[in-house]
This record gives C-alpha cells, structure tokens and sequence, in this order.
C-alpha cells in the first residue's frame, strides 16, 4: 500500500503534422524504458524523443512529461 506498482502505458495522438504513438513502462513513478512510434515526416525528431526515453529518467507525471518538451 502507498507505493506505485510497475506497468506499462500507450498513448496516442494525432496532431496536423504526424500520428504520435507513445509506449512505455513505468517502474516506481519514472518512465524506465519507452519508444516512440511516428508518421512524422521529421525523423531527427522522433530520434530525439527515443533517446530521450531510453534514458529511463523521466518521472511520470505531468513536468515529467513536460521535460519532454
């Protein structure tokens, strides 16, 4: 009780430019492995956010994923 259990999340969103399709698995409130999945025309762009989520960093909540930004 009071502790966060492991799972994993997909999010997807559609936006002008691209269909974003985030997966990814959280362990004690951070983000330890994720990918994410694109149409986006810019792949530099959805590199930077892959390797943004192999770093295994990222708290999951809502600066969290702000830091994604």
């Amino acid at each position: 009780f009071g502790n966060t259990p492991d799972f994993s999340n997909s999010l997807e969103k559609k936006f002008d430019w691209a269909l974003v399709d985030f997966q990814f698995n959280v362990e004690k409130g951070v983000i330890v492995k994720g990918q994410c999945f694109s149409d986006c025309l810019f792949p530099a762009f959805i590199d930077e956010i892959n390797r943004i989520l192999g770093e295994g960093n990222i708290p999951y909540s809502v600066n969290g994923i702000i830091q994604l930004g």
